[in-house]
């Protein structure tokens, strides 16, 4: 995998749990600064910017 944390935030993944359950299939990591509100919302397509 190509892990990025962000990706699975924004799906509602728990992103930690991601790795304890895959670390031999991570093979990259991709870090970015990313923003989780408390509440929804929509964003990407449906909502516009981030």
């Amino acid at each position: 995998f190509n892990y990025d944390p962000s990706h699975l935030g924004y799906q509602g993944v728990d992103y930690v749990d991601f790795i304890y359950q895959f670390p031999d299939r991570i093979f990259h990591v991709h870090m970015k600064d990313a923003y989780w509100s408390d509440t929804p919302k929509q964003v990407g397509v449906f909502g516009g910017h981030v």
